[in-house]
Parts: C-alpha cells; sequence; structure tokens
C-alpha cells in the first residue's frame, strides 16, 4: 500500500483530524493536512505534500494539543499517536490555511506574470513601476479615508 493510500484510509476513518504518516525518520502528510501544517509551520508545501524529520515530531505534536486540532501519526504497522481535538477547531484552522494559502498562490501567479512583462518589455519597466507605485499610492490613501 502506497503511502498516500494509507493516509487516506486514515483520513477516511478520521476526516477532522491530521492524518501524518511516518516513513523511517519522516513524517508525511497530504492536502488538506499538508495546507494545514504548511500554514501553522511554515513547512515546504510541494505538490499537496509535507515532510518533517524526527526533529521537529515533538514541536508538531505539542501545537496541535495546545491549538485543540485532533492529530494522528501512524506508520504501517500500527498507530503511533493520537490526540482527539476539537472539530470546530480543526476545520477553523483548515479554513484559515487554505486562504492564506490561496492568497500566496495569487501572490505568486501575479509577480510570474509582472516578471514576464518585464522580461519581454524592458522598455515599459520605468512606466510599469510607476503605474504600481501610483496604485499603491491610490490603495493607500483610500484605506485611509
Amino acid at each position: 500500500m502506497k503511502t498516500i493510500d494509507l493516509y487516506h484510509a486514515y483520513k477516511e476513518k478520521l476526516p477532522n483530524c491530521i492524518v501524518i504518516i511516518k516513513e523511517g525518520i519522516f513524517y508525511k502528510t497530504f492536502e488538506e493536512d499538508a495546507k494545514l501544517l504548511w500554514y501553522l509551520f511554515d513547512y515546504k508545501y510541494a505538490n499537496g505534500i509535507i515532510s518533517f524529520g524526527n526533529l521537529s515530531y515533538d514541536k508538531v505534536i505539542d501545537k496541535c494539543i495546545q491549538s485543540e486540532i485532533g492529530i494522528l501519526i501512524a506508520s504501517r504497522e500500527k498507530e503511533e499517536f493520537s490526540f482527539v481535538g476539537d472539530i470546530e477547531v480543526y476545520s477553523s484552522y483548515c479554513l484559515l490555511a487554505n486562504k492564506a494559502f490561496d492568497k500566496q498562490e495569487r501572490k505568486k501567479k501575479t509577480i510570474l506574470l509582472l516578471e514576464k512583462i518585464l522580461d519581454k518589455y524592458p522598455q515599459y519597466n520605468e512606466e510599469i513601476e510607476k503605474f504600481l507605485t501610483d496604485l499603491v499610492e491610490e490603495i493607500t490613501e483610500k484605506s485611509m479615508e
């Protein structure tokens, strides 16, 4: 059974809990739970996966317990650790994580588009910079009203 399949099997039983699968000295989680750990710890999120080592194990568990977020850590052989948290807290953190993740993705896309424009049309760099500066000033003024 692949790690992702094991994750899904546990997630089906515990949908309102962070499910983390132990693989040797590393721990992995996927999808929504990966975004949640990205949000809480700023771990690298790549292709829907978060992975961290033994040194972060206690930090992850402590934060989940303090925040009342349910967590299950399992290996292929057994459940290693579990904490039943508050379902509402898990859901709230998932919403916050998704909003923060979407915001970051929009920001990345905007930066990539701007880089493409600046690379392709360097003769307009000054005008684009002036436009953006004016836009920031206008937005700042409106927000102060």
